[in-house]
């Protein structure tokens, strides 16, 4: 357990208060702006500069097509003084929403494995002057590694094979809920943002105690494309006592109502 705590803090830069500083790009923020490689949804800047960002996805971005459903369920559910674990945390657009929407000094932990996107993830923290924590790696109980697939699309990476445009297949390591509330201090309470391209399954499945014990609201994503039932894993949360606050489209708002 030692051993895989600190893999998981050798991705982030502790400072005081336990905060993460903004990670300082300035050559790669000026180089940004200077050819106009920035975009703005909703206040928040985005380099979309990449050589991996597709031209599909760039043009997505410019037209602020873009996490839309969890935009409008954050803005409207989140709790300001309650920590926030963002899981699949891609560019870092949400976890910019997500300190702008809490109370200065909580903390907010933006989980993501592919390592494209956690180098734009740690330059949107940078243009953005935010401050949240950074953990490398993919959501899984079993084992320390697994098989992530990039897509073209990188909205479309994931565990699972959706037969989409594929760049490439890469090992990455993983996490679980339990560790990143340890790692964190965070078995007080936490928020939880889910976007994780079908393992959501996965965390309903072996950490639904955790989340029924400590979990105050979750935003979560559901996909389609695996074996999984979406009724099924919807009804799980609500006999597991979270309440359902709103959905849009695919995406869905609960609240605990053992802490309501």
């Amino acid at each position: 357990m030692v051993l895989f705590l600190d893999r998981i803090r050798s991705s982030i830069v502790p400072t005081d208060g336990g905060q993460l500083a903004p990670l300082r790009r300035p050559l790669r923020v000026a180089r940004s702006r200077l050819f106009g490689d920035v975009v703005t949804i909703e206040g928040v800047q985005l380099d979309i500069g990449a050589e991996w960002i597709s031209e599909n996805m760039r043009e997505n971005l410019r037209r602020d097509i873009y996490e839309i459903e969890e935009t409008e369920l954050i803005r409207s559910h989140l709790l300001k003084d309650c920590p926030v674990i963002d899981l699949g945390a891609g560019l870092g657009y949400t976890a910019c929403l997500l300190v702008e929407r809490t109370a200065q000094g909580v903390p907010v932990v933006a989980v993501e494995p592919d390592p494209y996107l956690v180098d734009s993830l740690r330059t949107t923290r940078a243009l953005n002057n935010c401050v949240f924590y950074v953990v490398e790696a993919a959501y899984h109980t079993q084992s320390e590694t697994v098989p992530f697939r990039r897509a073209k699309d990188f909205w479309l990476n994931g565990r699972f094979d959706r037969d989409e445009a594929l760049r490439e297949v890469i090992s990455v390591n993983t996490v679980n809920l339990s560790d990143i509330c340890k790692t964190f201090d965070l078995m007080d309470g936490f928020q939880l943002i889910v976007d994780i391209e079908g393992s959501e399954f996965d965390l309903l499945s072996t950490e639904l105690d955790l989340l029924r014990n400590y979990c105050y609201m979750i935003i979560i994503e559901f996909h389609s494309g695996t074996e999984h039932d979406l009724v099924e894993y919807k009804s799980v949360l609500t006999d597991a006592g979270f309440y359902h606050l709103d959905s849009k489209r695919n995406v869905s708002a609960y609240i605990n109502e053992r802490f309501s």
